[in-house]
């Protein structure tokens, strides 16, 4: 099975490789927080994870359509508005099962500051297999 489904992602088939959980691990101002977002065939925006004073940190993993993959995006608070400080998209193949020993999973660990503020916000994830994933479907 699992020559299958790594023959699957090298490829180009996306389907195994995008429906797969993906965890993602959160730090900002000391405190830590892993979140588990699971596939789903919707392309809308997603809720943020966490939406707080400063900062909200959202993550799109979608399966199938026209371009499968992982969507994260981070917004900063200014003049009371959020405002998209970071965005990055790692297509189907780039997000698959991450080789062992490989610090921070298919993310690296990316830092982020918005202009004003003295603390960065770090995150990183990484596909979470061979977990079976719940597919959400759109309303």
């Amino acid at each position: 099975m699992r020559c299958l489904a790594w023959a699957l992602v090298c490829s180009g088939t996306t389907g195994l490789a995008t429906a797969q959980p993906v965890k993602c691990h959160l730090s900002y101002g000391g405190a830590q927080r892993a979140f588990v977002v699971q596939p789903t065939q919707c392309a809308g925006a997603p809720v943020p994870l966490v939406e707080g004073a400063s900062f909200a940190f959202k993550v799109l993993n979608l399966a199938g359509g026209d371009a499968p993959g992982v969507t994260i995006e981070t917004q900063t608070r200014w003049d009371a508005q959020l405002q998209t400080t970071h965005k990055a998209q790692y297509q189907a193949w780039e997000s698959g099962p991450t080789r062992p020993n490989t610090p921070y999973g298919f993310t690296g660990l990316q830092t982020v500051q918005g202009a004003g503020y003295t603390q960065p916000l770090q995150y990183w994830c990484e596909r979470m297999l061979p977990v079976a994933p719940l597919i959400t479907t759109c309303p």
